[in-house]
């Protein structure tokens, strides 16, 4: 459809035309904030994802999997001298989960590839603990700073009550599929 630089793109029409996080950033711009329709229309996505990567349970993944789709490895790599702590971080969290259904996840999970009818970028797919794309999805924003001079920014915040929908609204998921809490 276009360049953009030295990269060609095309417009994948049935899922609209833009990210949902181009809306997200152009009305912090314009009002402050996040409004509740294109909010609501993002929990939307996000709820029906949140369904269908329940219902692809797997059997148990093993802990070399669940490391390479934390990019652990990466960070060992680029931060040697943390891997002590890296290490125990991760085993930390694995303790955490590993009681939880293991799932196809997206890898990737976040508003820039969340579009108003569907999904897309799929690269970093791979078996995980449910939870690992739905956190995602409400925290990616977070791990930008705002200010300095860094290659990517934070570019949109949710409000205290965003949050709070986005984790009762997966809580109750969680629920109909009788599995522990989210916020847990």
């Amino acid at each position: 459809e276009g360049r953009n630089g030295d990269k060609e793109y095309y417009i994948e029409e049935l899922l609209g035309k833009d990210p949902i996080s181009i809306a997200f950033i152009e009305e912090i711009k314009r009002y402050g904030k996040i409004s509740d329709e294109t909010y609501a229309q993002y929990l939307n996505i996000v709820a029906k994802y949140a369904r269908a990567e329940i219902a692809s349970k797997t059997p148990d993944v093993s802990v070399s999997d669940f490391s390479k789709g934390f990019h652990l490895d990466y960070l060992l790599d680029e931060l040697p001298d943390m891997s002590e702590k890296i290490n125990a971080v991760f085993a930390k969290l694995k303790k955490r989960v590993m009681s939880l259904p293991n799932v196809l996840t997206h890898g990737d999970f976040n508003p820039y590839n969340i579009f108003p009818k569907g999904v897309i970028d799929l690269e970093h797919f791979h078996y995980a603990p449910l939870g690992y794309d739905l956190v995602s999805g409400l925290y990616s924003t977070y791990f930008f700073p705002t200010k300095g001079p860094f290659e990517s920014k934070r570019t949109y915040d949710f409000t205290r009550e965003q949050r709070e929908k986005y984790i009762s609204t997966i809580e109750d998921i969680y629920v109909e599929a009788r599995l522990p809490k989210f916020s847990d």
